[in-house]
């Protein structure tokens, strides 16, 4: 009773509700966001991005890039930071806000939170003991859907079959936000279909926020991406992430590889940040004829080798077959050279055994 009252005192005092919030509202606002241990580590590094209503944003990155971090901060878990995180336009420094924040956020998190002796019926009644705007009929619902047995325990699942229980329970809620950390790491590439088609169906009032280093299984569900290795090494909608090359994982590899030369773009909605600098990368005929140029003077060199290259193994060719015919020659040659000694030899040993024998 004391959590319904103090999350309705909080959404009464911001003069908030589930309705107030339109299609091209910013959920999250996250601006250059550092945090460093002690003076010798850094693990965010002026990292910045919004939000919108109804987008699924990837949060990806390799092991130790700084997402978990990240998480924790934008779940309030750690305040010590420099930078600032809004949410619906309101600093979750202060503390008056934290509780509104946290009723309107679902959050699953990469480790185990599951009691394993509860069954999944069980942990549905405690998560709707626990949060108000808890539904077990959804939660129910999206069990049906992953095919999870309600009276299993979870002790007896499988890594993936207890994912899916996180994830109903975690969807079940009627939250703006939704922070799933590496949510798929034992789904199986059906449960990933089925899963992202959930997702895409219970998110469409708020916004949902995927933590992963797994790129190519996440790639399919997103509207917008972050390549995080501590900073932002690139962000923007997938369509512009993935200009100039065949995925988001080859993107990301460029991207976290530093090169110099930049892709094709054709897209103003890209952005590559590199600590305090950060660069636009818009599409101008100027550039794009540029790297055109290059592109086509590179194809031209490629085609000219692989012609010269394809001149010299024919030649080869044509050297080895004379070669080849030569040594036949020598051979057929020699043997019938060899085959005349021999008949030679036969005449005159023959014509001796004439002679002996008075033949």
């Amino acid at each position: 009773m004391s959590q319904n009252f103090s999350t309705q005192n909080a959404e009464q005092s911001l003069n908030l509700s589930q309705d107030s919030t339109n299609d091209n509202e910013i959920i999250l606002r996250v601006n250059n966001v550092s945090k460093s241990y002690n003076t010798y580590f850094t693990a965010l590094e002026n990292v910045s991005f919004n939000l919108k209503k109804g987008e699924i944003f990837g949060l990806l990155g390799r092991n130790g890039g700084g997402k978990t971090t990240l998480i924790k901060i934008l779940t309030s878990m750690i305040r010590d930071y420099s930078g600032s995180v809004k949410f619906l336009n309101y600093d979750l420094r202060e503390r008056q806000h934290l509780v509104f924040f946290k009723a309107n956020m679902a959050y699953l998190p990469d480790k185990d939170f599951l009691y394993p002796s509860m069954n999944a019926l069980q942990m549905i009644k405690f998560f709707s003991d626990f949060f108000p705007d808890f539904s077990e009929n959804k939660a129910l619902e999206i069990l049906k859907e992953l095919d999870v047995i309600p009276q299993q325990k979870i002790g007896t699942m499988s890594k993936g079959q207890g994912e899916k229980v996180g994830i109903a329970l975690t969807l079940a809620r009627n939250a703006r936000l939704y922070l799933f950390d590496e949510p798929l790491a034992g789904a199986d590439v059906i449960s990933r279909d089925e899963i992202f088609r959930i997702i895409r169906a219970h998110c469409t009032h708020g916004a949902s926020i995927i933590a992963t280093h797994l790129i190519s299984s996440v790639e399919p569900i997103l509207d917008t991406a972050l390549f995080l290795n501590k900073k932002a090494m690139a962000y923007g909608s997938k369509t512009a992430l993935l200009t100039g090359f065949p995925s988001l994982e080859d993107s990301f590899r460029y991207y976290a590889g530093g090169k110099d030369i930049k892709p094709l773009l054709d897209s103003k909605d890209i952005i590559e940040s590199s600590g305090n600098n950060t660069k636009s990368y818009e599409n101008n005929n100027l550039q794009d004829s540029k790297v055109m140029e290059s592109t086509l003077q590179d194809s031209v060199k490629i085609s000219q080798d692989s012609k010269n290259l394809q001149e010299n193994i024919e030649s080869n060719s044509q050297d080895s077959n004379i070669t080849e015919s030569s040594i036949k020659n020598t051979q057929n040659s020699n043997n019938s050279n060899l085959q005349d000694s021999i008949n030679s030899a036969q005449n005159i040993e023959s014509k001796e055994d004439s002679k002996k024998y008075d033949i």
